[in-house]
């Protein structure tokens, strides 16, 4: 997770030049927030937790039933390994450190009309196949779920293009297996439509209405 001032800048360009839509870090708060009660009401699910270079994301999180890691930076590492995949590896390190027998599940924080059910049966599919799945993005492009049973892991190529490089990796895809709402995040004015429309959770509802 960005720190929210700095996520979702394409909403931020369509708040400033397109339709009226509130303030674009208060909607990054509210889709972390609503990803994050999701994940926790679902029954496959025993930690959530939310990794971010920001410390600030830890006060956001103030309350909720959830753990917050902070990123790592190592100037040295590949630029392959930046970011958000090296967020999830870490992520999944940090996991694993303590319960090496366990199933991971790395979703983007911006999936605000995730439901509990969607993410319990998506886990449930990974763990039946033992092997790694990924769920693709409505637009069939991006990633937003990669599912690491027990015992699995593969390099996460997140970032552009990275349906396909998820697939050209010999990941299993589940996206037509998986409801919509955990293949709709959030990065526009239209994205924000179609969450809408699937029923978004109770932290976005208050900001859009």
């Amino acid at each position: 997770m960005k720190a929210p001032e700095q996520a979702k800048s394409r909403l931020r360009e369509t708040r400033q030049n397109g339709p009226r839509l509130p303030d674009a870090t208060e909607l990054a708060t509210a889709f972390l927030l609503d990803v994050v009660q999701a994940a926790s009401r679902a029954t496959r699910v025993a930690e959530v937790l939310v990794i971010s270079p920001d410390t600030a994301v830890a006060a956001v999180l103030h309350n909720q039933s959830s753990r917050f890691l902070v990123q790592d930076h190592d100037p040295t590492r590949a630029p392959a390994v930046t970011g958000i995949n090296h967020a999830i590896t870490q992520a999944t390190l940090a996991i694993r450190a303590t319960n090496p027998g366990t199933s991971v599940a790395a979703i983007t924080g911006d999936l605000a009309a995730l439901s509990s059910d969607s993410l319990d049966a998506a886990l449930a599919l990974a763990d039946a196949f033992a092997t790694t799945c990924f769920v693709a993005d409505r637009q069939d492009t991006g990633t937003t779920a990669l599912l690491l049973p027990r015992g699995t892991w593969t390099a996460p190529q997140f970032g552009a293009g990275s349906a396909t490089a998820h697939r050209a990796a010999g990941i299993r895809e589940i996206s037509d297996d998986v409801g919509l709402d955990l293949r709709t995040d959030v990065d526009t004015a239209d994205d924000l439509a179609e969450a809408i429309d699937l029923g978004v959770g109770p932290n976005t509802a208050r900001l859009m209405s």
